[in-house]
């Protein structure tokens, strides 16, 4: 848990009133839910979470991967990456995807002024990463047909679970004000018009020490696409 100051005319995050006082030093709800947890909750009933699902569609293409927006990318659709996870809101991006029978594509481009690659932690590097579960089953875990593929601002690849089908392949290029990234995706089996998979964008910024300072999301509002599927948005493979 991290507090940003005590009141929140105080603090350096003030514009979201992020604290447990308010300027006159009255306590907020979030101030008893603190002291006394088990006291809080039995007066409060807890909402049911809304799980957000936002859609993306892919058209039908096949680019070369060498970080240039070619034609093939022409009809997409832009999808925002904009979503803020952390309470730092850094670098944002749109995304677009195409698919084949035997791959997703997606090329995003990253609004980042500050390029850092220094930790030896690839998620704290500047970096995109796209997760997809192939047979969309939102699971609260991994299984063969889920993926994370991150590739970061200078070319470096690293994944977390994915399947073994080779044929991963990535570009980048810097441009002014950021970065893009160009990416192919193998399928474990053949894609076709009308299928829904699983699918989400996230976007890592570095600071000037190399210290992740920023995620920002297509739909995923936690910090565990990497563990879990179950809320990851979807994606629609449309010609």
């Amino acid at each position: 848990m991290t507090f940003w100051g005590y009141l929140d005319n105080k603090s350096w995050r003030a514009e979201s009133f992020p604290c447990l006082f308010n300027a006159d030093y009255t306590p907020k709800l979030a101030a008893y839910a603190v002291l006394d947890p088990d006291k809080f909750l039995s007066y409060y009933q807890m909402e049911e979470e809304v799980t957000v699902n936002n859609k993306a569609q892919a058209k039908y293409g096949t680019p070369v991967i060498d970080a240039e927006v070619d034609a093939a990318w022409e009809s997409c659709p832009e999808v925002s990456v904009s979503n803020q996870v952390m309470a730092w809101e850094g670098a944002t991006g749109k995304a677009r995807v195409l698919w084949d029978e035997a791959f997703v594509y997606a090329l995003i481009e990253v609004k980042d002024s500050v390029l850092n690659r220094q930790s030896s932690n690839a998620y704290e590097q500047d970096s995109v990463e796209i997760f997809l579960d192939q047979n969309n089953e939102k699971n609260g875990f991994y299984d063969e047909n889920d993926g994370q593929y991150r590739v970061n601002y200078f070319g470096a690849e690293s994944f977390g679970t994915v399947p073994t089908t080779p044929g991963f392949a990535s570009a980048t290029k810097e441009i002014d004000g950021g970065y893009l990234i160009e990416l192919a995706i193998p399928l474990l089996t053949t894609a076709k018009e009308g299928m829904i998979m699983g699918f989400d964008v996230q976007i890592n910024d570095s600071n000037n020490g190399g210290m992740r300072q920023s995620i920002a999301k297509f739909n995923d509002m936690t910090d565990n696409s990497w563990t879990s599927t179950d809320k990851w948005g979807s994606l629609e493979l449309a010609k």
